[in-house]
């Protein structure tokens, strides 16, 4: 029960000691909150706030909310919810080398067994999401994921990491949540004053918008916003939302709206069927379906929405890009540089055979036939073939220049070598993204893999595909693209749409081998 005074039933309304003000903020109704369901697509649980000791909201009108069963209404303007007395929740560090798919249970059986001859104990978890077609099919996006165990804190599963590095196997952690956190939070209004202490979770039903303020940005949520305790003794903030409603809050916030109408329609099918393939997968350990960052899908919220992506979300309702049996991990990038990547070139993950490396180039056109490397790298990159995403005046081509010091600085933020001395650059796949970089320094030398490993030890570059011209400690990289470089190219979508293209040929274009269904509504 709600802390903070008697509560005197009568008539439905919750009256309190702190004057008629108060009444007016805090009434307790008898009813059900509701969670948001949507009839075509399961809802999705957003993790929209990872750890905050306070959260702003404000409520345009009364709004329903729970906490520990009891259900009252919280009261229009702005409010604070204050953490109080939080013990968190609790989670551990999995560690997994190796995935099979549906069918591949023998190959895994014996793979599982040769870890246990080293004295392992693995498991096979199996995660991800079938979805029903509107001919009645299926679509089956589940996966096996081999755990080799798992560790109490992220440095122990790291160090785990680097042994099985050691024995060939390039693993990678997930933490998992073992059990949800307690405690109270304070509700304080626009001045201040704390008017009821409440126990966590919170849920706020918010049919009509309500804002919650991060970190200085203010957006706006529709659905259920659940306010809970987390691993670090702060508030976790969730959203509960529909799911095409969620993707209405994505596409304004991963393609301008202005953009032409095909474009937004093949980043809405490439969205949606991203969002479906992670289903029950990325952070399923975690208690949740996604975040709202870039890392998964940047999602703006109710308030960011726009009538013309709206009308993208609509107007493509269902359809998804399908290869076989499955949704396909529709990934895109902001630019690919004129050549797009395989995902396992940028990822420890396997090989996809919709998600292979494309010239970007309109039929007949491709002054690369066989890739940037076998074109000359140098020469592709300081020079523009005039790709589908050559419009792009920022990233298409770029150039970054690092001092000693500044490198020094950005290396060392992640892997401490002391002051560079050089930086050789490693093998690249077909794409022309680098593979591998060694960094080599005063007190040690490091070799950094994957493509947003190698963008991230130099301060953020915008892609992994690049040359590099050192001369009089002063370091210039000049690359092409920005992003992963996989699937979908957001630039090249928009220059295939302004040369007339539809949707289903900009998709076409980018996944290899695959068919675009309906799912059922």
């Amino acid at each position: 029960m709600p802390r903070g005074g008697n509560w005197n039933r009568h008539e439905g309304t919750c009256v309190r000691p702190w004057g008629n003000s108060v009444r007016t903020a805090l009434l307790c109704v008898s009813m059900v909150l509701c969670t948001a369901t949507s009839a075509a697509m399961p809802s999705l649980r957003l993790l929209i706030d990872p750890g905050t000791a306070e959260v702003a909201i404000e409520l345009p009108a009364h709004t329903p909310m729970s906490a520990d069963g009891e259900a009252f209404t919280l009261g229009p303007g702005s409010w604070r919810v204050a953490a109080r007395s939080v013990q968190p929740a609790t989670q551990r560090w999995r560690i997994f080398p190796k995935t099979f798919r549906l069918g591949e249970e023998s190959a895994a059986e014996a793979y599982l067994a040769e870890w246990r001859a080293q004295g392992y104990t693995p498991e096979l978890i199996t995660l991800g999401r079938r979805h029903e077609t509107a001919s009645g099919a299926f679509l089956d996006n589940r996966i096996h994921w081999v755990a080799l165990g798992h560790r109490p804190t992220e440095a122990a599963a790291r160090e785990l990491v680097e042994t099985l590095k050691t024995q060939g196997a390039w693993a990678w952690i997930r933490p998992e949540r073992t059990a949800p956190g307690s405690g109270t939070v304070a509700l304080l209004d626009a001045a201040g004053e704390a008017r009821v202490e409440v126990p966590l979770p919170m849920t706020l039903d918010a049919q009509t918008p309500i804002a919650v303020t991060r970190g200085g940005t203010r957006r706006e949520y529709r659905g259920v916003v659940s306010i809970e305790a987390g691993v670090n003794g702060q508030l976790e903030v969730y959203l509960r939302v529909p799911f095409e409603d969620y993707l209405s809050g994505v596409l304004p916030g991963e393609m301008p709206a202005n953009w032409p109408m095909e474009a937004l329609k093949a980043q809405a099918v490439a969205a949606r069927s991203d969002t479906m393939a992670h289903l029950g997968l990325k952070h399923e350990l975690e208690g949740y379906d996604f975040d709202d960052s870039e890392a998964n899908r940047v999602y703006a919220g109710h308030g960011a929405r726009h009538e013309r992506t709206d009308a993208a979300v609509r107007e493509t309702a269902g359809v998804v890009i399908a290869q076989g049996t499955r949704i396909v991990p529709a990934v895109f990038c902001s630019n690919a540089g004129g050549w797009t990547a395989a995902n396992d070139t940028a990822w420890a993950s396997p090989a996809d055979s919709a998600l292979r490396p494309v010239g970007d180039f309109p039929a007949g056109a491709n002054p690369a036939p066989g890739g940037p490397v076998a074109y000359g790298i140098d020469r592709w990159l300081t020079s523009r073939p005039p790709a589908h995403s050559s419009g792009d005046d920022r990233f298409y081509r770029w150039r970054e220049t690092r001092t000693q010091a500044e490198l020094t600085r950005q290396v060392n933020a992640r892997h401490a070598v002391g002051t560079v001395q050089r930086i050789e650059l490693g093998s690249r796949a077909s794409c022309g993204r680098l593979e591998s970089v060694r960094v080599v320094g005063s007190t040690d030398t490091v070799t950094i893999r994957k493509e947003l490993p190698i963008r991230l030890a130099f301060g953020g570059l915008p892609s992994a595909m690049f040359i590099l011209r050192q001369a009089d400690r002063v370091y210039t990289f000049i690359g092409g693209g920005r992003g992963h470089g996989v699937g979908l190219c957001q630039h090249g979508a928009n220059g295939m749409a302004q040369a007339g293209h539809t949707y289903e040929a900009i998709v076409a274009h980018y996944f290899t081998g695959i068919e675009l269904q309906r799912v059922r509504e």
